[in-house]
C-alpha cells in the first residue's frame, strides 16, 4: 500500500529553564509499504530529548494514536492539529523511560501499527537491563526477607511473588478480563446434578431407603401430617469448579486490600514530607517579609529566595507523586470493593472454601472463563508468569535509577567491610513493597563501636535553619548543599567525619576539564565547606568545621582507566558501570578502596 500520510518528528534541544530550540525534524520511514505493520523502530531518540509529533495528510479524517509521557491512554493527534509533545525533554520525572512504545496510524479506513524507541543516554540497553535486573533482585530479596522477619514466617512458608508490587499491577492490567470472566460464570455456572433424600408431603418414587424410613417413623405420623422421605434429583452450583472460583476471588480480594493499605501508608509518608516542606517555605517567607525593608541583609534575602525556589520545586515533585498515589488508591479500592460484592451479594456467598485443596479438573480447564481465572491465580500466586515482574524501577528515569544503583552499591561496599544494616529505608518503613527511595532517606549500618549513616539526596540545612534547635547534623551555608549521597561516620555514638559521593549520569568530559572548573567541580568544591552542628556543644553549636574528608564523583564509563584523581582538591572521579554476568560493577574496587580508607583511618 502507498501510504500518503506522513508522520513528522520534531527534535528539540534544551536552552535554559523551560526554553527549547528545534534542531531538526524528520519524517517517519516505514519498513514495508505493503504491510499494516510499520516497524519495530519507526523513529528513536534518547530519554532526555524533547520530541513532538505532527500528522501531515490530505485526508482530514486521518489521525495517530501514540503512547506519550502525559497519560496512560494513547494520545490522539489529528491531521488538522499542531504538533503535540510526546516526550518533555530534560531530566523530568514524568518523561519517557527507555523502552519501546506503540503508535497506530488510522488512514483511509485502515489501521497501521508500529513502535518507536526511547534509548538510554550514556549507557547502552544491555547495561541498563543489567542494572535494573541487579536492583530488582536486591530490592525483591530485601522486601522478601523483611516481610518474613516482621511476620515470623519461615522462608518456605510464603511465596515471594505474593509480596511483589507487580502482582498488583498484573491484577490491575487484567482486571477487566477478570470481571468479564466472573460475570460470565455468574450467568452460566458449571452445575452438578446430585441426589439427596428430602421430606415431602407426597410420594413420587419409593425405594428401599424410603420404605425403611417410613416404617421407622410410622408411629409418629397420622393422617393430618403424614410425610415421605424420598430421593430427589437436584441441580446445584456448589461444586468443586465454583468452589475454586470463590477461592480465587477471595485471594484476589485479600491481595487488593493489602496493597490498598500499603498505598495508604505510602500516601501518608509522602504527605508528611509535603507538610514539612510547606512549613519550611512558610517560615522562610515570613523571615523574608520581616527583613524586606532592611538595607543590610541583601545576602540573606538572596539566600532565602534561592531556598524558597528550591523548596517549591521539591514541593511540586511531591504533590505530583501524591496525585499518582491517590489515583492508585482510588483504582484499587474499586477493585477490592467489587471482589467483596461478588463474595457477599451473589450466589458465591452460599459456597464455602473451607479446607479446599486447590487442584485442576477437566471441566475447569475446558471452560474459557474458568480457565482464565485459574491462569490468573497461577501467574500471581504461584509465580508462573514467564514475563519477569519488574518492581517500580521500570518507571524511573535512567539518571535516577543510576543514583539508586550507586546508593545500593555504596551500601554493599560497607557490608563487604563487615558492617550490618540495622535500620532505615525498608527496615523502618511500614510500606516495604514499593522499594522506592525518597529524598532525605537514610540507612544505618553498624560494626562494633562504629556506625555508618548513608543519606540519599538530602537538602542540607543552613546553620540559621537549625540554630537553637535540639538537633545534631551536617550543615552548610553554601548555595550548593544537596549531595546525592552523604556518608557520616560515628564512633561510640560521637560524630567523627563525612564523605560525599556525588552521582553524575553524564560523560567524564562534562564532569572534569583540565582547563576550566566545570559546574560539577564548583559543586564538589562547595561540599568541602560542610560543617557539623551539635546542639550539645558549647562552641556556638558548630562543633566541627569542614567535616568532609573525601569527595567522590561517580559516573558511568566503559573504561576503568577513566578513574582520575584531581591534584588540587584530591577529588576522586570513579567510573562505575554494571557488567554482564558480573556480580560487582566495573570500578567497584576503586570505590571500595576509597570508602575503606575513610573508615580505616579512624580505627
Amino acid at each position: 500500500m502507498d501510504i500518503q500520510t506522513k508522520i513528522k518528528v520534531n527534535y528539540y534541544k534544551w536552552i535554559r529553564n523551560d526554553i527549547y530550540e528545534k534542531i531538526y525534524d524528520e519524517y517517519v520511514k516505514f519498513f514495508n509499504d505493503n504491510s499494516s505493520y510499520l516497524g519495530d523502530a519507526c523513529f528513536e531518540f534518547n530519554e532526555y530529548q524533547r520530541i513532538s509529533i505532527e500528522l501531515i495528510s490530505d485526508n482530514n479524517n486521518d489521525y495517530i494514536e501514540i503512547e506519550s509521557y502525559d497519560k496512560e491512554e494513547m494520545l490522539r493527534i489529528n491531521t488538522s492539529e499542531n504538533e503535540k509533545i510526546i516526550s518533555p525533554g530534560g531530566d523530568s520525572d514524568v518523561g519517557l523511560v527507555p523502552g519501546n512504545y506503540q503508535l497506530k496510524l488510522y488512514s483511509n479506513e485502515k489501521v497501521y501499527t508500529g513502535m518507536y524507541k526511547v534509548t538510554p543516554c550514556n549507557i547502552d540497553n544491555e547495561e541498563l537491563t543489567n542494572m535494573k535486573s541487579f536492583m530488582e533482585q536486591i530490592c525483591e530479596g530485601i522486601t522478601y526477607n523483611l516481610y518474613l522477619e516482621r511476620n515470623g514466617y519461615e522462608k518456605n512458608e510464603l511465596d515471594i511473588m505474593t509480596l511483589n508490587l507487580e502482582s498488583y499491577k498484573y491484577l490491575k492490567n487484567n482486571y477487566r478480563n477478570i470481571m468479564n470472566s466472573i460475570n460470565s460464570i455468574l450467568k452460566n455456572p458449571i452445575e452438578k446434578i446430585k441426589s439427596e433424600y428430602r421430606l415431602s408431603k407426597f410420594s413420587k418414587k419409593v425405594d428401599d431407603k424410603s420404605l425403611r424410613w417410613n416404617c421407622s417413623h410410622k408411629d409418629r405420623q397420622n393422617a393430618g401430617n403424614k410425610c415421605f422421605k424420598e430421593k430427589r434429583i437436584l441441580i446445584t452450583d456448589d461444586n468443586y469448579e465454583n468452589i475454586a472460583v470463590k477461592f480465587i476471588i477471595e485471594k484476589l480480594y485479600k491481595l487488593s486490600t493489602v496493597f490498598e493499605q500499603q498505598y495508604e501508608v505510602y500516601w501518608h509518608s509522602i504527605r508528611k514530607n509535603v507538610s514539612i516542606i510547606q512549613d519550611k517555605i512558610v517560615t522562610m517567607q515570613n523571615e523574608l517579609e520581616n527583613i524586606k525593608f532592611l538595607g543590610n541583609v541583601k545576602r540573606r534575602k538572596s539566600e532565602l529566595n534561592i531556598d524558597i525556589s528550591g523548596q517549591n520545586a521539591e514541593l511540586k515533585k511531591y504533590n505530583e507523586k501524591l496525585k499518582k498515589i491517590e489515583k492508585e488508591i482510588h483504582d484499587i479500592s474499586l477493585i477490592s470493593a467489587n471482589f467483596r460484592r461478588y463474595m457477599d451479594n451473589t450466589w458465591f456467598k452460599n459456597i464455602s472454601t473451607k479446607n479446599i485443596r486447590f487442584r485442576t479438573t477437566t471441566k475447569l480447564l475446558k471452560r474459557y472463563d474458568y480457565n482464565y481465572l485459574y491462569k490468573i491465580y497461577i501467574d500471581i500466586f504461584r509465580g508462573n508468569n514467564k514475563k519477569k515482574f519488574k518492581q517500580t524501577l521500570s518507571i524511573k528515569k535512567t539518571s535516577v535509577l543510576y543514583e539508586l544503583y550507586i546508593f545500593i552499591i555504596v551500601k554493599q561496599v560497607f557490608e563487604d567491610m563487615g558492617f550490618k544494616w540495622t535500620r532505615g529505608w525498608l527496615k523502618s518503613q511500614k510500606d516495604i513493597y514499593t522499594c522506592d527511595l525518597e529524598s532525605g532517606e537514610a540507612i544505618t549500618l553498624e560494626k562494633g563501636k562504629y556506625k555508618i549513616e548513608i543519606i540519599y539526596d538530602k537538602f542540607i540545612n543552613r546553620v540559621r535553619d537549625v540554630k537553637g534547635k535540639n538537633v545534631c547534623e551536617v550543615v552548610s551555608n553554601r548555595e550548593r548543599r544537596r549531595p546525592d549521597i552523604l556518608i557520616n561516620l560515628y564512633i561510640n555514638h560521637e560524630f567523627v567525619k563525612s564523605t560525599v559521593v556525588e552521582v553524575k549520569y553524564r560523560k567524564k568530559s562534562y564532569i572534569y576539564n583540565h582547563n576550566i572548573e566545570t559546574d560539577v567541580m564548583n559543586q564538589l568544591i562547595a561540599y568541602r565547606e560542610l560543617d557539623y552542628y551539635d546542639a550539645n556543644s558549647k562552641n556556638n553549636k558548630v562543633s566541627l568545621q569542614r567535616v568532609v574528608e573525601k569527595i567522590i564523583a561517580v559516573f558511568p564509563s566503559n573504561k576503568e582507566n577513566d578513574y582520575y584523581v584531581d591534584e588540587t582538591y584530591y577529588f576522586q572521579f570513579i567510573p562505575i558501570k554494571p557488567q554482564y554476568n558480573e556480580e560487582k560493577p566495573l570500578g567497584y574496587r576503586y570505590l571500595y578502596n576509597q570508602l575503606n580508607e575513610f573508615v580505616d583511618e579512624s580505627l
